[in-house]
């Protein structure tokens, strides 16, 4: 079967700060209208979104997580600030990137030293940001909403999380499902 199948990688939020991050993507929704931030689980993004043209490419990038799970160890990271890519998008920012960026660089060279990308300009280029997306598709007067309406929630952050488990993302009709998890070794 030959079709494109966008997917991607990232440490899924649990717990208690996924409650507090999700009760930030619902806010910002009902002050913007922009429901866009539900679409997806908190998370954040390790290897952005790329597309791949067979389902055995996707059945690498489960092996690839499976192998990383043996490699790294779960995290406790802290999210301390509220920040935006342009007027379109609002994030909380991880305060502990090299983790972050240990992960990545090891998945993003596993997964493309064996799959043909329908397009590399997506995972190539540009400096991956370690974010987890709080409301995105913003215009100028949504952004500004989006703003006011997170300054108006004191001690929403720091967030503190334990990353334990990476996720296989897969979009469907424009939202993002998870189709595959791994957990990662405890210390």
């Amino acid at each position: 079967m030959n079709t494109n199948y966008r997917i991607g990688v990232g440490l899924l939020i649990e717990d208690e700060a996924f409650n507090r991050m999700r009760f930030a993507q619902m806010g910002v929704a009902r002050a913007t209208g922009v429901d866009f931030g539900l679409l997806q689980p908190p998370h954040i993004t390790v290897v952005r979104p790329f597309e791949v043209e067979e389902i055995e490419d996707i059945y690498h990038v489960v092996r690839t997580i499976e192998s990383a799970s043996k490699e790294f160890y779960a995290k406790d990271i802290d999210f301390s600030a509220l920040e935006a890519f342009g007027n379109s998008t609002l994030y909380f920012k991880p305060d502990e990137i090299s983790f972050l960026n240990h992960m990545h660089l090891y998945i993003k060279r596993q997964i493309f030293r064996d799959v043909t990308l329908k397009d590399s300009s997506t995972v190539d280029g540009r400096e991956l940001i370690f974010h987890s997306t709080i409301a995105y598709k913003l215009n100028d007067l949504q952004f500004k909403k989006g703003q006011i309406w997170l300054g108006s929630q004191e001690g929403l952050v720091p967030i503190h999380a334990h990353l334990r488990k990476i996720g296989l993302f897969l979009q469907v009709n424009g939202q993002w499902i998870v189709i595959h998890t791994v957990i990662l070794r405890e210390s």
